[in-house]
């Protein structure tokens, strides 16, 4: 008893005397701030929290000071991210997009620090510096933050409005905070990546004969500018209102607008191109083969080929669209049951191809609608069969070590029990591990979790240097540190690391870290 009472008045000591260091400078600069975070780092991780006193004033202190270095890391990222943005000769959706992916997470992770930090509205602060928390007398220089404020507002302007196109009514929900309104997805993915990977990278060899992704009016909606491309002979101002419109959703107002534009002049490329496509999304097909006359063949030549496609496999009746449905709506049902996956799709190849188009040069694409109306359960199937196909032929277009990482992240134990050589990891029996990891698995998805993010680390303990994982989840924001050791392409071990680094994420802002084993085990 006396050694822990001891042990808490050294405690308090050293937390009274972090405190008084911090509080010695008035106003912080970036460079203090680095000092501050580094210097009492060790304190912050192992002292015991109080929220009162020296201590309690302390881990106030750290945690805000955090959140401003958080900021202090990414700004060498955002000037070069704004560099390239202003080097972006036109801002064409597919350029927008490019630049977006690349700084997807930079952007994400800044914009909730900004929100933390309030730094955003530097310029009516007083004598350029924010106050770091009311309680005390210290301030945060904020001139040099202004690069990360910039890029974070460069970053939501475009980033919110094209997530737009990609959200439906079922993946979606706002929140209020401060009187503004915020966007939080409840689809697992969220990240724009995940829905235009098949645009940014293409696989080497298509797994369908053209492409493994499935996708579906989002393709044809991207060959629509967000914003006029030719300037020099497009009146641009009635044809971005016309592109407003259409990415907005209302593709009828579109429609006309485009109609009323080409009747003044019908060699505007845009509006012919944004009138077909609104009239192939409204199912007016009749309209779109002729339209598609209207559009250059070196310029849109997917898009035509899309239509040509469409025109030779749209012979079906409304009747067998229902019925292709209706299998579809069973064919998902037995995949719920059916443990052999490639059994599976060896039973369903069949219906796959029947509802597919397959263009030259374009990915699978499911032939869902007729006439206006959109067959869910056909959409659904061909989503299905493409993500299994790829799960199971994962190892011809990733690395050993990719694929573990894929499932890990998808938290599927049976695609890792197939993957997983039989050697021993985190010093346990392959079974016993798995074993261990499901209850991992159950434990984020208690929390409501999906999915988990993989963004790499280093171990700084047993292993220093060696690489790993930090896998945070999509909802709780819990989160385990895993090195994964690979040799000659193959996982050979797989550990939990408790001195683990990753400069992405500060720890103290994150949830509760998980473990896939128990503290009576060796490890």
């Amino acid at each position: 008893m006396m050694n822990k009472q001891n042990e808490n008045i050294n405690e308090v000591q050293l937390c009274s005397n972090a405190v008084n260091d911090i509080l010695t400078i008035k106003i912080l600069s970036t460079e203090r701030i680095q000092y501050l975070i580094k210097t009492h780092n060790e304190l912050y991780e192992k002292a015991n929290y109080e929220p009162y006193g020296p201590i309690g004033d302390f881990f106030l202190l750290y945690i805000k000071l955090s959140d401003f270095n958080g900021l202090v890391k990414n700004i060498v990222t955002a000037k070069t991210a704004l560099v390239e943005f202003s080097q972006i000769q036109h801002l064409s959706t597919g350029n927008i997009i490019k630049w977006l992916v690349k700084y997807e997470d930079e952007g994400l992770y800044v914009r909730e620090k900004i929100k933390l930090t309030k730094v955003e509205n530097y310029d009516e602060l007083p004598n350029g510096s924010i106050l770091l928390d009311a309680e005390f007398d210290i301030r945060i220089e904020i001139n040099s933050y202004i690069p990360i404020i910039d890029f974070a507002n460069t970053f939501n302007k475009y980033y919110d409005s094209t997530m737009d196109r990609y959200r439906t009514d079922t993946d979606e929900e706002t929140y209020i905070e401060c009187g503004v309104e915020y966007y939080k997805s409840n689809n697992e993915q969220r990240r724009l990546l995940n829905f235009v990977r098949h645009l940014m990278n293409p696989p080497i060899e298509d797994l369908f004969l053209v492409s493994d992704k499935s996708l579906d009016y989002n393709k044809l909606k991207n060959y629509v500018p967000m914003r006029v491309e030719r300037h020099s002979s497009t009146p641009s101002q009635e044809l971005q209102a016309a592109h407003d419109t259409f990415h907005q959703g209302d593709f009828q107002e579109a429609k006309l607008k485009y109609k009323i534009l080409l009747e003044s002049r019908n060699d505007y490329q845009e509006a012919w191109l944004g009138l077909t496509i609104a009239n192939f999304i409204l199912g007016d097909y009749e309209a779109v083969y002729i339209t598609s006359t209207n559009i250059h063949a070196y310029q849109y030549r997917d898009v035509i080929n899309y239509i040509e496609k469409y025109r030779q496999s749209s012979g079906m009746s409304e009747n067998d669209f229902y019925i292709s449905d209706k299998t579809c709506e069973e064919s998902i049902q037995d995949f719920e049951i059916k443990i052999d996956k490639l059994l599976w799709l060896a039973e369903n190849r069949e219906l796959y191809n029947s509802i597919s188009i397959r263009p030259e040069g374009l990915p699978s694409i499911a032939s869902c609608c007729l006439n206006g109306k959109h067959y869910e359960n056909i959409s659904l199937f061909h989503r299905l069969y493409c993500k299994t196909y790829t799960d199971e032929n994962i190892l011809e277009t990733k690395t050993h070590l990719e694929a573990v990482i894929h499932f890990i992240e998808k938290m599927n134990i049976q695609k890792l029990d197939e993957l997983l050589l039989e050697y021993r990891y985190a010093s346990m029996r392959k079974p016993k591990f798995l074993n261990e990891l499901t209850g991992v698995f159950q434990e984020f998805k208690d929390g409501g979790d999906t999915v988990l993010y993989a963004s790499q680390g280093v171990c700084q303990g047993c292993k220093v240097g060696c690489p790993g994982y930090t896998f945070l989840s999509n909802n709780s924001r819990n989160y385990m540190d895993l090195v994964i050791v690979s040799e000659n392409d193959k996982v050979t071990d797989i550990y939990e690391c408790n001195q683990f680094n990753n400069e992405r994420y500060v720890k103290s802002m994150l949830g509760k870290r998980i473990k896939y084993y128990n503290d009576d085990m060796p490890f």
